[in-house]
């Protein structure tokens, strides 16, 4: 970027750009200087597997998530909010809304742009707040039932022989409640 004209000979001064000439010769060399470099910006951020939470578990517990490591961002903080309030959720009931919330933080150098756009889940979520160096986002999920625990019952399904029309079934074991196949008896 150019900066100022330089007097090498001549004995003229330079004022807003202009010299008067004189009767002999005058050398004017252009100086420059670097242009300022804005720094790079995320305009867009994406975070995957959001699991919903589950009732009965501890919500102080962050969220599970999944965000690129090669991205210019990081998580600060991730926590559970209830879902119609800036309170943090205290416990999880099956069938309510909560919401996955997520501090983020350009990595050094980088900045925010504005208006960040944010997918979870591959959902576009709620933008809390933002600005250049920090950024609120959250995604409601809703809460599911504790899974129910179960011990496969597991019986061997014997071998079925191949026939000219039909092709067979090497054995194999079952469980009878859940329904899952195992090559052993062991599961």
């Amino acid at each position: 970027v150019f900066d100022k004209w330089e007097v090498v000979s001549g004995g003229v001064t330079v004022a807003d750009g202009k010299f008067t000439m004189p009767e002999s010769a005058v050398e004017i060399n252009a100086t420059y200087k670097d242009a300022p470099v804005d720094p790079p910006f995320v305009d867009w951020i994406e975070i995957s597997d959001v699991t919903a939470p589950v009732a009965g578990t501890d919500a102080s517990i962050a969220p599970n998530y999944v965000v690129d490591s090669a991205r210019n961002y990081t998580v600060e903080k991730a926590e559970w909010w209830m879902n119609d309030s800036d309170s943090k959720a205290t416990e999880f009931v099956a069938g309510t809304n909560y919401r996955a919330v997520f501090t983020l933080v350009p990595k050094e150098g980088v900045v925010f742009d504005s208006p960040l756009k944010v997918k979870i889940n591959g959902n576009d979520a709620t933008v809390i707040s933002s600005s250049e160096d920090k950024a609120v986002v959250s995604i409601s999920l809703t809460a599911t039932s504790a899974p129910v625990s179960h011990t496969c019952d597991i019986k061997p399904v014997a071998k079925d022989e191949p026939s000219c029309t039909e092709g067979g079934k090497e054995a194999y074991y079952k469980c009878e409640g859940c329904g899952k196949f195992y090559e052993d008896a062991l599961g």
